[in-house]
């Protein structure tokens, strides 16, 4: 896979905390990974429909190998790791880590079942983290998300610059509904990211940020971090490529080899 970088990622990712890179996917590349990414969908909207049914957004791992009706074909599954570990991908996030870096998961994001659930404000570390790990995370891990749009779809709405800036007291209140805040309410310095079908979007983990709904939105996660056994905890190793189908990829490394 080779791909012209069509921004400055390192520079817009310090700076804000996030970077859009237009056309990441080929139309070729477009069709093969909506393909995969849809097929694993309709299947866990069968096997999930109460989750579904309860306001679920997202699922996750999808390469993961355990016989379930979710499991997929081999093939398929050596597909999403050729992407997870191409060099098109691991050149554009490679100068965002201070070190070595490794795949942590994948997760699928969708509209949810009724029009009536809000989309959320949030920090990833906010659903394991105490308030003062949340923010010593801003200067010692790095968590990465990599949002490919299958479809063309209205994005992800973020404060620029929270990757490394703590909460105002506005922000800390709608995301943690204090008062008469609620998570769900605009907040002043967020900013839209809307993405066409093929475009990347990555962003750090540790930002405040809320996906946004609507036009049947399907985006593949791809999610990395620094080579930490603390992070890598949360890691599944059955959601990994073996020895065999590694040694084959651009950059096994990713994976652990």
């Amino acid at each position: 896979m080779n791909f012209d970088i069509p921004v400055d990622v390192k520079a817009e990712y310090q700076e804000n905390g996030y970077v859009k890179v237009p056309q990441f996917l080929s139309s070729t590349e477009l069709v093969t990974y909506r393909t995969i990414i849809e097929n694993f969908h309709q299947r866990w909207l069968v096997e999930y429909a109460d989750y579904y049914q309860d306001g679920a957004i997202n699922s996750a791992y999808v390469t993961a190998s355990k016989p379930t009706e979710l499991t997929l074909d081999l093939s398929l599954r050596n597909k999403l790791f050729e992407l997870i570990a191409s060099s098109k991908l691991t050149q554009l996030i490679n100068p965002l880590f201070q070190s070595r870096f490794q795949f942590m998961n994948t997760q699928v994001f969708f509209d949810p079942k009724f029009t009536s659930r809000k989309n959320y404000w949030h920090r990833d570390g906010q659903y394991h983290l105490s308030l003062d790990e949340q923010k010593a995370a801003l200067t010692n891990a790095t968590v990465l998300h990599c949002r490919i749009a299958l479809r063309n779809e209205a994005g992800v709405e973020v404060v620029p610059k929270s990757h490394v800036q703590w909460d105002t007291a506005e922000e800390l209140a709608v995301r943690l509904q204090k008062g008469r805040a609620h998570n769900y309410d605009d907040l002043t310095k967020g900013k839209r990211v809307a993405l066409q079908a093929g475009d990347l979007l990555i962003f750090s983990a540790n930002m405040l940020h809320r996906g946004l709904y609507g036009n049947d939105r399907l985006a593949l996660d791809i999610i990395y971090c620094d080579d930490s056994e603390e992070l890598l905890a949360f890691r599944r190793s059955d959601c990994l490529p073996d020895e065999k189908a590694a040694i084959n990829l651009d950059e096994p490394s990713v994976f652990g080899f």
